[in-house]
This record gives structure tokens, C-alpha cells and sequence, in this order.
């Protein structure tokens, strides 16, 4: 009964070093009513690190909240530092982990502030621009993203022990017969 008390410690001591679970889209970044639509706008990962991000769009009708899915989105992102250095990418649910979501992949290639521009074209309206900005950290050291690889056989090596230690102490001692 112990040991199993120790194993259910240690699964709650492993499930707090796990990562904070993600929905599909990210951040909310902006969220706009623009005419007769809403568009909302996420980033991942979080916080945003410089190299590969998602920013992924949803775009509803303002009124009934259903998904417009026939719209070209394009994503601009623009260095604060560097303002005419832009990044461009086209935003298509292919690359949409949640298909009601349009996303593009960008790389962002240094850290410091950055002005993203989401352009929406719905066929026979008005461009929509939704702009917003945000901030792009340096990357984690590598040790920090691969040290789990390394330390995992502490795990059974440990329980190995906890089962010993607990096996040595529930055995019960034998007293050889003298013949």
C-alpha cells in the first residue's frame, strides 16, 4: 500500500513538470468586429520566440458566428527596429492544425518588437486590416529543451529502488534450521 502511495506522489510530481496544455490556435493576439465580421487573431508557441511562429485566423459572421471560410488572408510582419523588412505569408487552413482556422507559418529571424498586418479579402468586399503587435524572445538555451532525454532513466531506476527498499522491508526473516 505504500508503494503505491509513493507511485501515485511521483505521477503527481511528473504530471506538474508537464508542459500547460495549448488549444489549436495559440494566443489571442486581437479580436475585431469590422463590419459584418469577427476576426480573431492567435499566435503560437507562447510567448513567441524568435524563429518558426503560427499566427492562425479565425473569421466569422458577425451576426450568426458561422466560419467564413472562403477568404484570402495574407499575414505581414514587420521588425519595429527595421520597418521596411517585412515577412509575408499567405494563410490557408492546409496549414491549421484546427480547420476552422487559417494559418501562416512565420520565421521570424531576430528578437525585439514586431508590427503584424492581417489582410482579409472576401470575394466582392473591402480588404479588412486588422494590426497588432507583439514581442519575440530568443530561443530557450537547447539544454532546457533537451534535458527530459537525458534524465528519463532516473524514472525506473528509481522505482526499482522504492520497490527494493519497500520488497526488503515486508520480507520476513527466515531463521535457518539447525540439523
Amino acid at each position: 500500500m505504500r508503494l503505491v502511495r509513493i507511485m501515485f506522489a511521483f505521477g503527481l510530481m511528473s504530471l506538474s513538470l508537464a508542459t500547460q496544455a495549448r488549444g489549436d490556435g495559440g494566443t489571442v493576439r486581437a479580436m475585431e468586429r469590422i463590419d459584418d465580421c469577427r476576426i480573431t487573431v492567435f499566435t503560437s508557441p507562447t510567448p513567441l520566440l524568435t524563429g518558426p511562429i503560427d499566427v492562425s485566423v479565425l473569421l466569422q459572421d458577425a451576426a450568426t458566428g458561422e466560419v467564413i471560410a472562403n477568404a484570402h488572408i495574407e499575414v505581414t510582419a514587420r521588425a519595429a527596429e527595421l520597418p521596411d523588412f517585412a515577412i509575408k505569408s499567405i494563410a490557408t487552413s492546409e496549414l491549421a492544425a484546427n480547420k476552422l482556422l487559417q494559418a501562416a507559418q512565420l520565421d521570424l529571424p531576430q528578437t525585439g518588437w514586431w508590427n503584424a498586418e492581417v489582410n482579409v479579402q472576401r470575394i466582392g468586399q473591402q480588404t479588412i486590416r486588422v494590426q497588432l503587435e507583439f514581442e519575440a524572445a530568443p530561443p530557450p538555451p537547447r539544454w532546457t529543451i533537451l534535458w527530459p532525454w537525458f534524465c528519463w532513466p532516473a524514472i525506473p531506476i528509481a522505482l526499482f529502488c522504492l520497490g527494493q527498499c519497500y520488497s526488503r522491508r515486508t520480507r520476513p526473516s527466515v531463521i535457518p534450521h539447525q540439523i
